[in-house]
């Protein structure tokens, strides 16, 4: 049995999923999507440089770069293809397209009932800077990116006018949402294959809660409505394996809102409070 991790470059994540691979008798190699090629009516499908991939069994989405939306679409289709061809896929290609847009996201679980920020998207200037007076403290965010990176805390009128102004000239799209107090800290909720593995408190220096920028985790256990929120969740979206970000409005159970969900998630800080390894979770799922 083999299988594809599909990473730009190697890490602790890559490393955790090679070790449990191989414990599964699994040979795992790290291939960068932005080097795969595909074949149409040729003597492959699937090749790495000088290497053909037709005959590996798993293919493991750790990263999809950014890029032009040719690019983007490509990368998309690639993995479209394989999944039609058999190949088993973790998370599914139809999954990422919908959870890496956030918007997308957002407006799925609205729509089924599950508490999420108030939130406004749009490309017009003008109409995002007034939401951004309209709501005083705002969180503007790229539509698509990850592990905190790029997101920016507005709270007063000059600087969002700054700020909107210089996404404006690159072209970005303004995708706002209200700030909810959570006190430096949210939820992380790891769920695989319909049960939650594990949990923590995720404890930031500031606003920004994630491990990647700095913050810690802390096991904590959750009440029935965070799991039930959860779980709802990765049904919805159809995850084979996700973490899903919530956070609590002035730290109370009961005003809980889902502000993230990863299709591809980390699970290093979570890791460091949880007694089993979760890698070999996620590898026993992929089988």
């Amino acid at each position: 049995m083999q299988a594809v991790i599909l990473a730009s470059d190697d890490g602790w994540h890559i490393e955790e999923l090679k070790r449990s691979l191989n414990r599964k008798n699994i040979k795992a190699e790290r291939v960068p999507i932005t080097e795969l090629g595909a074949g149409i009516a040729s003597n492959f499908q699937l090749k790495y440089r000088d290497k053909i991939l037709d005959d590996f069994d798993y293919i493991f989405v750790r990263v999809i770069p950014g890029g032009s939306l040719e690019q983007i679409i490509l990368r998309m289709d690639i993995l479209n293809r394989m999944a039609a061809l058999g190949k088993k896929i973790i998370n599914k290609p139809s999954v990422i397209e919908k959870t890496v847009d956030k918007y997308y996201t957002q407006f799925i679980l609205a729509d089924h009932g599950l508490p999420t920020p108030e939130t406004f998207v749009t490309e017009d200037f003008r109409q995002a800077l007034e939401y951004c007076e309209k709501w005083g403290d705002v969180i503007l965010k790229p539509i698509f990116g990850s592990l905190g990176k790029g997101i920016v805390r507005l709270k007063d009128e000059d600087t969002a006018y700054r700020v909107l102004r210089a996404w404006d000239e690159n072209n970005f799209v303004f995708y706002l949402q209200k700030y909810i107090e959570h006190g430096q800290s949210d939820i992380r909720v790891f769920v695989c294959k319909g049960e939650i593995i594990a949990a923590s408190e995720r404890c930031g220096a500031s606003w920004k809660t994630n491990v990647a920028r700095g913050a810690f985790s802390k096991k904590i256990e959750l009440p029935q409505n965070i799991k039930d929120m959860a779980l709802k969740t990765a049904e919805i979206l159809n995850l084979d394996y996700t973490g899903i970000d919530i956070v609590l409005e002035n730290g109370s159970y009961k005003n809980a809102y889902i502000i993230e969900v990863n299709s591809i998630p980390g699970w290093y800080g979570l890791q460091q409070v949880t007694e089993f390894n979760i890698a070999d979770r996620i590898i026993d799922l992929m089988i």
